[in-house]
C-alpha cells in the first residue's frame, strides 16, 4: 500500500513537471502535445480558407513563425519553417527597440520606418476579400494599403539595409497593392495558404541565405541601440544616427 502511494506521488509529481516544461519550453513538445498546445493557442489547422488567413495573420502577430507555417502551404512550408528561428530573433529586436523608443518619448518617422522594412511578414495587412473558386480552392487579396499610408513616403536610400532583410520572409518586400494569394485545400484535407517562393525581384531561398549571414548581425545591432535609448537620454538626430551606423556595420 505504502509502495502504491509513493509510485502515485512520483506519477503526479513527474506529470505536472512534465506539463510546466512543456508549457515554459515550447521546444520539449512532440507529437500529439504539441498538436494539444497549438490547439489550446487557437492554432488548429484550417478547415476553411478564411481560417487559414485568419490564425496565419494571428501566428505573425505573435511573432511565432513555427505556428505560422501550419498554415502555409507548397514549397513556402518548408522555407518558412527553415527561417523561423533566426526571423523570430529579427522580429523580437525589431519589436523590442520599438518599444524601448515609445516607453522614452524617442519619435523618429525614419527609424519606424526602418523597423517596418525589417519586420520578417508584417501582419498588419487587411483582408479585402476571399473568393473561393471550387471545392479545394480560393484566393485571399491582402492589402497593406495603411502601412503605406505611414511609412511609403519616407526616404532611406542613404541607409544601407540589405534588401533581402526587407521583409525577410516573402519574396516581394513592402508592395503597397493589393496581393492576391491563392488558399488551398492540401491532401490532408487542411487548408493552407500558398505564398510564392519567387518573384521577378527575388526568391525566398536569396533571402534566407542573407538572414542566415546577416540575420544575428542586425538583431545585435537594434538590441544595441534598445540599450542606449534605454539608459541614456538621446535625441531623434541621434537614435537616427546610431541605427544608420549599426545597419552600415551589419552586413
Amino acid at each position: 500500500m505504502h509502495s502504491a502511494k509513493v509510485l502515485l506521488v512520483v506519477l503526479v509529481v513527474g506529470s505536472v513537471a512534465a506539463a510546466g516544461t512543456f508549457f515554459f519550453v515550447p521546444a520539449t513538445r512532440v507529437g500529439p502535445v504539441k498538436e494539444w498546445f497549438y490547439r489550446l493557442e487557437g492554432y488548429a489547422h484550417a478547415t476553411t480558407p478564411n481560417e487559414a488567413i485568419d490564425r496565419l495573420q494571428k501566428a505573425l502577430q505573435k511573432r511565432d513563425y513555427e505556428a505560422a507555417a501550419r498554415f502555409c502551404g507548397g514549397d513556402y512550408n518548408e522555407w518558412i519553417r527553415k527561417m523561423s528561428k533566426d526571423a523570430t530573433r529579427l522580429a523580437r529586436s525589431v519589436d523590442n527597440l520599438s518599444e524601448a523608443m515609445k516607453k522614452h518619448g524617442v519619435k523618429s518617422d525614419r527609424c519606424a520606418t526602418a523597423l517596418y522594412l525589417l519586420d520578417p511578414f508584417p501582419a498588419s495587412f487587411k483582408v479585402t476579400d476571399v473568393k473561393k473558386s471550387g471545392e479545394e480552392r480560393a484566393v485571399a487579396y491582402l492589402s497593406w494599403a495603411d502601412d503605406a499610408a505611414t511609412y511609403a513616403g519616407q526616404n532611406l536610400t542613404d541607409w544601407k539595409i540589405n534588401p533581402y532583410l526587407s521583409h525577410v520572409l516573402l519574396p516581394t518586400p513592402h508592395s503597397w497593392e493589393v496581393t492576391p494569394l491563392a488558399v488551398v485545400k492540401e491532401k490532408d484535407g487542411h487548408w493552407r495558404v500558398i505564398v510564392p517562393v519567387s518573384t521577378d525581384r527575388r526568391s525566398v531561398r536569396e533571402c534566407a541565405t542573407a538572414l542566415d549571414r546577416s540575420g544575428t548581425n542586425y538583431a545585435n545591432a537594434l538590441d544595441e541601440v534598445k540599450q542606449e535609448v534605454k539608459n541614456n537620454p538621446t535625441t531623434k538626430d541621434n537614435i537616427e544616427r546610431r541605427l544608420k551606423e549599426a545597419f552600415d556595420k551589419s552586413n
